[in-house]
């Protein structure tokens, strides 16, 4: 199985096969509305991931373990305050709220699904689409975001510290500079962090093992 064009998100910068390309989220400005920063970001990224490609019409994992966690505390605030509910707030704070909406921007009706694993949410996406991609037998879109978490959660002990979105496609019919496969035979519970695999697509390294409580992946060049 091929990795195609991995792109990632960091630090309000762009980077990795579109290394040149605009945040390019093809939205009507009342979704954008709807979307902000955030959205934009990751709808921008999952787009990247399917340009030139002959169709966007394609099944698409999604992954994240916190979500928009500014949606939710001003949902909160809200409650708190004895206000109602903002509609878009609690409607985009679903966690399929952003795939749902790359989906209308696109016009794809293939499906797409949501994942969040805890401290493993990247490796289970992962794996998530992985499976599909061997039970479907086609293109598999995957992405992954994860945001610093608002000062509401400094009290509480998460390394989360960081801002990125990370997506790629999934293919066996195109050459690609990255092969990704599936041991189920070494279990790890360590956790895996995301910019391993960043600095694996940017330096010389032969290959990077995300680990997982039921295996590990490789990715080899």
């Amino acid at each position: 199985m091929q990795i195609l064009k991995p792109c990632w998100w960091k630090s309000n910068e762009i980077k990795g096969h579109h290394h040149d390309s605009p945040l390019i989220a093809h939205v009507p400005k009342t979704l954008k509305r709807r979307l902000g920063n955030i959205g934009f970001n990751i709808l921008s990224v999952m787009n990247l991931c399917t340009e030139n490609s002959e169709t966007d019409d394609m099944i698409w994992v999604v992954s994240s373990r916190h979500g928009d966690t500014n949606r939710m505390i001003r949902l909160f605030q809200n409650v708190c305050d004895n206000e109602l509910l903002s509609p878009t707030d609690f409607s985009m704070s679903v966690h399929n709220a952003l795939p749902g909406m790359h989906s209308i921007t696109t016009k794809n009706t293939s499906m797409h699904t949501a994942i969040s694993g805890g401290v493993h949410s990247f490796a289970l996406g992962l794996l998530e689409a992985y499976v599909l991609f061997k039970t479907k037998n086609q293109k598999i879109g995957y992405l992954y975001y994860d945001f610093k978490l608002p000062d509401a959660y400094s009290a509480l002990e998460i390394d989360n510290q960081e801002s990125l979105i990370i997506g790629m496609t999934l293919d066996d019919d195109i050459q690609s500079d990255f092969c990704l496969n599936y041991d189920d035979t070494n279990k790890n519970q360590d956790i895996f962090n995301v910019n391993d695999l960043i600095s694996f697509f940017c330096h010389n390294s032969n290959k990077c093992i995300i680990p997982m409580p039921s295996g590990q992946f490789i990715i080899s060049k």
